[in-house]
């Protein structure tokens, strides 16, 4: 298998009836020159590990030169076997194997560490602090 690729280049999905989630047909592997990292058959994507209001940003989850990316990023942050931080530049990555221009992806990959999913090392959620949750207050006017 040769590094930086996409297996298969276009992997077989069945578009689900609610309109937003893919389930893979058949394996589908990003190759890194670190490691390869499969996607199961039967996992369901929907791009919910990108956040929704980054979406006027990339264009949805699973449309354009991302959405391969999108794919391995999503099951990356549903198994947590590895750190948010590795997932998100995983992302950068596929998204720059995937075609998109390095300043494009370098900002999808920015939004992730701002504003996408985090973990614990054992798994579990990084709970907000109590700065973020002021914020938002003020952001809302609370």
């Amino acid at each position: 298998m040769n590094v930086n690729t996409f297996y298969p280049a276009e992997p077989l999905v069945r578009l689900l009836s609610d309109g937003r989630e893919i389930r893979l047909e058949e394996d589908f592997s990003l190759a890194t020159t670190e490691e390869i990292y499969t996607v199961p058959k039967g996992f369901i994507a929907n791009g919910s590990s990108f956040p929704r209001i980054l979406w006027a940003l990339t264009g949805g989850p699973l449309t354009g030169k991302h959405r391969l990316a999108s794919i391995i990023h999503d099951w990356l942050c549903t198994e947590r076997k590895i750190s948010w931080q590795q997932a998100h530049k995983i992302y950068y990555l596929g998204c720059l194997i995937g075609g998109v221009d390095k300043l494009r992806a370098r900002s999808f990959y920015d939004a992730l560490v701002v504003a996408g999913i985090k973990w614990n090392p054992d798994g579990s959620d990084i709970v907000t602090s109590d700065w973020d949750d002021e914020l938002d207050l003020e952001m809302i006017g609370g």
